[in-house]
């Protein structure tokens, strides 16, 4: 957006949290996220031609119009114009820009957004290197998801394990915490012993039952959350 757009009106270009403590935020369970972008490729602005660049103009308009409900199309036509004119092979005439964005307000009650996403990690805008924040933002979103996965396959094993009738796999530990598998068998090391031991115990003779303490329980050994490190404390 060049200086005279941006002295005429300073619009929403993305989905912002209304508040921010820091450098970032991080919301584990995801927050719906959309935009109306510029669209780029790896080498910088990509010029989008034909049907492609028609869809994309009215996308990004469309979504434009749901960030910034409460504009004027006067005040959205400037960087509507741009997109047009930087973006697009063969331009739409500015009559059309302008007929598009007023359907767009008339529709935009009913309309839902494009390419919504669900975002882990909000870099607050104000800050300068938002690159090095955003990576920033990604490691300590990892480490907090391996923390709440590992107390929640933790809860899993000491409340409902000792307490299956039928054998137990990765798989089905999966589908019992809501956890992907991949995850899981990150904690291979940590799961193997209690998946064997409780598999095992199924196969003895019928007698009293032994609840066997999960590894994760028992003093004698060391669980880092978030690791699939078990170590027996000497």
């Amino acid at each position: 957006m060049n200086k005279q757009e941006d002295n005429y009106k300073q619009l929403r270009l993305a989905v912002e949290l209304a508040k921010y403590s820091g450098q970032y935020e991080i919301i584990l369970e995801g927050k719906p996220f959309f935009k109306a972008g510029w669209p780029m490729d790896s080498t910088g602005p990509r010029i989008l031609e034909g049907a492609l660049a028609m869809d994309a103009l009215i996308k990004f308009i469309h979504n434009l119009v749901l960030l910034n409900p409460t504009s004027t199309r006067e005040e959205l036509l400037p960087l509507c114009k741009t997109y047009n004119d930087r973006y697009v092979e063969v331009s739409l005439p500015l009559d059309d820009v302008r007929s598009i964005i007023d359907f767009k307000i008339i529709i935009s009650h009913l309309a839902k957004p494009y390419n919504v996403k669900s975002k882990v990690c909000w870099v607050n805008p104000r800050v300068q290197n938002k690159s090095a924040v955003a990576y920033k933002a990604k490691k300590a979103a990892t480490k907090l998801k391996e923390e709440r996965d590992a107390q929640i396959i933790n809860t899993w094993l000491s409340e409902q394990l000792p307490y299956m009738t039928t054998s137990v796999n990765y798989r089905i530990i999966s589908e019992e915490t809501n956890i992907t598998y991949s995850t899981v068998y990150k904690f291979k090391s940590f799961l193997k012993p209690l998946i064997e031991a409780h598999n095992k115990q199924l196969k003895e003779p019928a007698k009293s039952k032994t609840i066997v303490t999960p590894v994760a329980n028992n003093p004698e050994y060391d669980f880092v959350p978030g690791s699939d490190r078990v170590k027996k404390i000497a």
